[in-house]
């Protein structure tokens, strides 16, 4: 069996006042850059994860449950204007 698809890995150390350079290679792969909202996650003794924001929002959307009622279906909706404004002001600048 062959890999036709492997993920960059790479090596970097924390910098002075906790300032981590990421390669790259990797930020090309997960479409980051200057700006980019990060959030990083302890999973606890020498491991964390970097996810960015809007990633973190897909996936806590993805996780909620669908609700009977309408209040689920109305926070989903919202979230989804909330995202697409999101992403419109990032093109575009603000309003």
């Amino acid at each position: 069996m062959s890999v036709t698809h492997e993920l960059p890995v790479s090596r970097t150390r924390i910098g002075q006042r906790g300032k981590m350079v990421i390669p790259v290679a990797i930020q090309n792969t997960v479409h980051v850059g200057e700006g980019t909202e990060v959030v990083i996650r302890s999973l606890g003794e020498g491991t964390f994860i970097v996810e960015t924001l809007d990633a973190v929002k897909r996936r806590l959307r993805a996780a909620a449950p669908v609700g009977d009622g309408d209040s689920a279906a109305e926070a989903r909706e919202d979230a989804a204007e909330e995202e697409a404004a999101e992403n419109d002001t990032a093109r575009h600048g603000a309003p």
